[in-house]
């Protein structure tokens, strides 16, 4: 292999790696009732299976032999780590909580990361919506919204935290006409909530340690797919090259 094609092996090798750090994919893994998230190490169980419920009463039901049994309440930390998972980056801190990385307001329109979000954790908004046959559905190319419960509280004691992601996009039940295209936002720090209260859009998050291991080639498949590339880049010439002589 000559210099050139060694440089060139090497800026693709280069450029894959770097891509691979700065802009990884998500590494999502979905189960259905659960997602696995192979950045984090963590499973999470989509908020429709435990939507109505309060916290007490989830908590009271991860005991060996009870329904949520290995899973835990996630944390504010947790849900921003998720966020940038996602590639829903924090856009501007107005949370009265200074912990808190996200009180933002997105545009009105598609924003595909809250989408994917809203898709994977579970649409407890269209869920109640749907329970009650509501004038307003949710456009059907958007989603509702994810409302569910944190562990702990931001800013005061006897009580633990609401986070929430939202797409504004709904129309009219009956006709699907247009009803209104709200601004899409993500809040890790929505309000405080009582331990016994529930709502009928309001799930909880909860995470485990899941057992589902990230699929992260080696630097030296990186190297071999590489040069293999150069090699067929070099075979095809070669035989352009031959076909172009015997013309």
């Amino acid at each position: 292999m000559n210099k050139n094609s060694i440089a060139i092996a090497a800026a693709i090798a280069i450029s894959i790696t770097a891509n691979s750090v700065i802009a990884a994919p998500i590494n999502i893994v979905d189960h259905s009732s659960y997602f696995s998230d192979t950045n984090s190490g963590l499973d999470w169980l989509k908020l429709t299976e435990t939507r109505g419920l309060s916290y007490n009463k989830v908590q009271n039901q991860t005991v060996v032999g009870s329904a949520f049994y290995g899973w835990r309440y996630a944390t504010g930390s947790d849900f921003e780590a998720l966020m940038q998972n996602f590639g829903i980056l924090p856009q501007g801190n107005t949370c009265a909580a200074s912990s808190a990385l996200y009180c933002d307001t997105y545009g009105a329109g598609n924003a595909l990361g809250i989408e994917t979000a809203i898709n994977l954790l579970g649409d407890t908004k269209k869920a109640y919506l749907d329970d009650i046959n509501a004038y307003g559905e949710i456009e059907i190319s958007g989603k509702g919204g994810v409302s569910g419960i944190l562990h702990g509280a931001w800013d005061y004691i006897g009580g633990t935290t609401i986070a929430n992601i939202r797409d504004g996009e709904s129309v009219v039940r009956a006709t699907g006409n247009f009803l209104a295209d709200y601004n899409d936002e993500v809040f890790s720090a929505k309000r405080d909530w009582d331990f016994t209260s529930s709502g009928d859009s309001l799930g909880s998050f909860l995470i485990r340690n899941s057992t589902v291991v990230a699929n992260v080639p080696e630097p030296s498949a990186l190297w071999l797919m590489a040069i293999g590339m150069i090699g067929f880049i070099g075979r095809a010439k070669k035989s352009i090259k031959a076909h172009q002589l015997s013309a």
